[in-house]
């Protein structure tokens, strides 16, 4: 099984989880860290950290950061780069993401495979309604 983090500014994560919650359930293996005004970069660092730790006897970590580029996904590159546990990290995450980790995480047998299946999964998901001149709904990617 991968372990799932959801990370990001504001109560990103937490609201994610609570959407998560009400659409499939509770999760096990999985935490949501907020970036709020009170967290320190310092002390998200160490809450990412300390999910990847309870995560250890996972296959893998799959951290999702709300913004490639932001501090939750800078803090949990670095973390990649420093830890010894398989981690993966992906920014620009939105719910179909996160409800296609959940869904795929337990047989995930390659954890690159399974990032890149995730980003596909998160491309496809964005769209725009657009009604038509035919008075037929339309939706455009």
């Amino acid at each position: 099984m991968i372990g799932i983090i959801v990370t990001g500014h504001g109560n990103f994560a937490t609201g994610i989880e609570s959407a998560l919650t009400l659409l499939v359930g509770k999760q096990e293996n999985f935490a949501a860290i907020d970036f709020t005004a009170d967290v320190t970069m310092d002390t998200l660092t160490e809450k990412i950290e300390l999910a990847v730790k309870s995560l250890a006897d996972c296959q893998a970590v799959c951290i999702l950061c709300d913004l490639a580029g932001g501090t939750p996904f800078n803090r949990s590159s670095e973390l990649k780069m420093k830890m010894e546990q398989n981690i993966e990290v992906i920014g620009g995450v939105n719910l179909p993401i996160v409800m296609e980790a959940i869904m795929e995480r337990e047989t995930a047998d390659n954890p690159q495979k399974f990032t890149q299946e995730l980003l596909e999964t998160g491309r496809s998901m964005i769209i725009c309604y657009v009604m038509a001149d035919s008075g037929e709904d339309e939706f455009d990617e």
